[in-house]
């Protein structure tokens, strides 16, 4: 087992997740990885506060990331800024995401860090 994937495994265990959802939440981060074709090592940054941070990612998400991905095949972000070399603006995705929000198909009230 690689030291990243001991280190997510110890810190699920410490949190009290159920053996069945460790092994559902490593089996992601390895489909994960087959796609990008880079080992979970070299995809982990750390966030904001230094803390490596984790989720769980919807099937829909997941093909439209697939879809993207093909299209774009970005290289050092995986949603690039208008300057090279460049992440996505943190206002860019507030934006983006306020005006969601607005539309016609938004039924309830989210933020981004929310799962529903």
């Amino acid at each position: 087992m690689e030291a990243l994937q001991e280190r997510m495994v110890t810190a699920m265990q410490l949190r009290n997740f159920s053996p069945k959802t460790i092994a559902a939440y490593t089996w992601q981060v390895k489909a994960f990885t087959r796609i990008f074709g880079r080992s979970p090592a070299e995809m982990v940054e750390r966030g904001k506060g230094k803390k490596d941070r984790y989720t769980l990612l919807s099937l829909i998400l997941l093909d439209q990331l697939r879809v993207y991905w093909r299209m774009w095949q970005p290289t050092t972000w995986l949603f690039p800024g208008r300057l090279p070399g460049t992440s996505l603006a943190k206002r860019t995705v507030q934006k983006v995401f306020e005006d969601a929000k607005k539309s016609r198909y938004s039924q309830a009230c989210h933020c981004p860090h929310t799962a529903s």
